[in-house]
């Protein structure tokens, strides 16, 4: 993986996409969750957003998890990567929800009430990936700047 880039940590790089993408597509997801006209419009386009927000997740957690070895226990990171997986966890739900929920878009009576339970796990997920990103960023920022700046 990528460890640096240029001779510095990539981590610190690649954090801010999921930091910006995640909660910008998460909060598009709620607002399109009650505007299903606008869904069908977007087609493809949240799931595929979504499923950038999987791939700099993905960048995110395994550069800091090289970058956690670099440190060689210097750092107390135990708690940041915690959140960082589960912010993983959470934002490969998301992103299966919007799949799935493009999927059951078009299909018409008994899935019906199969759609609106997804768009409820859009809904749930999307929030959940939004507030553990700002934890995990947050602990991340913590313990970094921690000491540094008073």
């Amino acid at each position: 993986m990528l460890d640096t880039i240029s001779g510095i940590p990539s981590h610190p790089l690649f954090v801010h996409v999921p930091v910006v993408l995640i909660p910008l597509v998460g909060l598009t997801a709620i607002l399109l969750a009650f505007r299903r006209e606008w869904r069908a419009k977007l087609g493809w386009w949240p799931a595929v957003a979504t499923g950038i927000c999987l791939v700099a997740t993905l960048l995110a957690v395994g550069s800091g998890n090289e970058f956690d070895e670099r440190l060689d226990g210097l750092v107390n990171t135990d708690r940041h990567r915690s959140l960082a997986m589960t912010t993983l966890v959470l934002v490969a739900v998301f992103f299966g929800a919007t799949v799935a929920q493009q999927l059951l878009r078009d299909k018409a009576g008994r899935l019906r009430s199969v759609e609106r339970a997804v768009t409820l796990l859009v809904v749930v997920s999307a929030g959940m990936a939004v507030w553990w990103t700002f934890l995990t960023g947050e602990e991340g920022a913590r313990i970094t700047w921690s000491g540094v700046v008073q």
